[in-house]
């Protein structure tokens, strides 16, 4: 993982682990567009704002860099996180099933490839 600089380099990065638009976060938190491409700093009120409709943020993650940035995550063996006390938003759902039945594709693929199988230009899948 890339090492954060700055306070709206986390939001953003927070904003994408969310799959939420700019627009979304700034309607969802009631913060003006653009505030996060201003070359200001980010305020309390901000902050605030931020941390009162996100509640899943770590304030420790965000100001200390200590923990996980959502709050109740663990990693996994592939060092992935995963939030386990904060239910996961619509987007965020649909982007993991489309990376799984990616990653399910790939595997499959090994699979046909491992058993000397190369069903893929014939419609066959590994299951039958």
């Amino acid at each position: 993982m890339k090492n954060i600089s700055t306070y709206k380099d986390k939001i953003l990065q927070f904003i994408e682990h969310k799959g939420l638009s700019k627009n979304k976060f700034y309607i969802e938190t009631g913060l003006s567009n653009g505030t996060l491409d201003k070359k200001s700093g980010l305020t309390i009120k901000t902050a605030e704002k931020i941390f009162s409709t996100y509640k899943d943020l770590s304030v420790e993650w965000f100001f200390r860099n200590k923990g996980e940035m959502i709050i109740g995550a663990y990693k996994t063996e592939e060092g992935n996180a995963l939030n386990i006390a904060a239910e996961p938003g619509k987007e965020y759902l649909e982007t993991r099933v489309k990376d799984l039945e990616q990653e399910n594709k790939m595997l499959k693929g090994v699979i046909n490839k491992f058993l000397g199988e190369d069903n893929s230009h014939n419609g066959k899948s590994a299951s039958g």
